[in-house]
Protein backbone atom coordinates (compact mmCIF):
# COMPACT_ATOMS: atom_id res chain seq x y z
CA UNK A 1 0.00 0.00 0.00
CA UNK A 2 3.00 2.32 0.79
CA UNK A 3 3.98 2.26 -3.16
CA UNK A 4 0.77 2.92 -4.68
CA UNK A 5 -0.27 6.07 -2.02
CA UNK A 6 3.44 7.25 -2.82
CA UNK A 7 2.79 6.59 -6.79
CA UNK A 8 -0.85 8.08 -6.49
CA UNK A 9 1.15 11.45 -4.53
CA UNK A 10 3.00 11.91 -7.92
CA UNK A 11 1.64 12.45 -11.51
CA UNK A 12 1.99 8.83 -13.03
CA UNK A 13 1.91 9.49 -15.90
CA UNK A 14 5.54 11.50 -15.22
CA UNK A 15 7.10 8.85 -13.86
CA UNK A 16 10.06 7.26 -15.25
CA UNK A 17 9.55 3.38 -14.33
CA UNK A 18 12.22 1.32 -15.82
CA UNK A 19 11.83 -2.24 -17.18
CA UNK A 20 13.14 -4.08 -14.78
CA UNK A 21 11.09 -2.32 -12.09
CA UNK A 22 7.91 -2.85 -13.67
CA UNK A 23 8.75 -6.81 -14.21
CA UNK A 24 9.49 -6.85 -10.49
CA UNK A 25 5.93 -5.20 -9.83
CA UNK A 26 3.82 -7.62 -12.37
CA UNK A 27 6.28 -10.35 -10.55
CA UNK A 28 5.37 -9.38 -6.93
CA UNK A 29 1.63 -8.61 -7.83
CA UNK A 30 0.46 -12.18 -9.60
CA UNK A 31 1.49 -13.70 -6.29
CA UNK A 32 -1.05 -11.89 -4.80
CA UNK A 33 -3.48 -10.91 -7.42
CA UNK A 34 -3.81 -14.80 -8.74
CA UNK A 35 -2.38 -16.58 -4.96
CA UNK A 36 -5.20 -14.14 -2.36
CA UNK A 37 -7.55 -13.29 -4.69
CA UNK A 38 -10.30 -13.03 -2.07
CA UNK A 39 -8.46 -11.07 0.58
CA UNK A 40 -7.69 -8.10 -1.78
CA UNK A 41 -11.26 -7.86 -2.90
CA UNK A 42 -12.62 -7.89 0.81
CA UNK A 43 -10.07 -5.22 2.18
CA UNK A 44 -10.83 -1.85 0.51
CA UNK A 45 -7.81 -0.24 0.58
CA UNK A 46 -5.66 -3.13 -0.01
CA UNK A 47 -7.48 -3.69 -3.61
CA UNK A 48 -7.61 -0.21 -4.16
CA UNK A 49 -3.44 -0.19 -4.09
CA UNK A 50 -3.69 -2.74 -6.61
CA UNK A 51 -5.66 -1.24 -8.92
CA UNK A 52 -3.23 1.87 -8.54
CA UNK A 53 -0.23 0.19 -9.40
CA UNK A 54 -2.10 -2.17 -11.77
CA UNK A 55 -3.47 1.06 -13.82
CA UNK A 56 0.49 2.70 -13.58
CA UNK A 57 1.47 -0.25 -14.77
CA UNK A 58 -1.15 -0.14 -17.76
CA UNK A 59 -0.41 2.95 -18.62
CA UNK A 60 3.51 1.82 -19.01
CA UNK A 61 2.36 -0.36 -21.42
CA UNK A 62 2.55 -3.86 -19.48
CA UNK A 63 0.34 -6.57 -21.02
CA UNK A 64 0.62 -8.90 -17.94
CA UNK A 65 -0.84 -5.97 -15.62
CA UNK A 66 -4.03 -5.46 -18.47
CA UNK A 67 -4.85 -9.06 -17.89
CA UNK A 68 -4.21 -8.87 -14.25
CA UNK A 69 -6.47 -5.83 -14.00
CA UNK A 70 -8.89 -7.69 -15.93
CA UNK A 71 -8.70 -10.63 -13.74
CA UNK A 72 -9.07 -9.12 -10.56
CA UNK A 73 -12.01 -6.78 -11.13
CA UNK A 74 -14.14 -9.33 -12.83
CA UNK A 75 -16.69 -10.75 -10.94
CA UNK A 76 -15.87 -13.77 -8.95
CA UNK A 77 -18.46 -16.95 -10.03
CA UNK A 78 -21.69 -17.56 -7.59
CA UNK A 79 -21.96 -20.96 -6.80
Amino acid sequence: MRISKRLKEGDPRQLQIKGNTVFLLEFLLQRYVYGGRFELKRQRELREAVLVLLDILVDHGSSAAFRMRDDFVTPLPIN
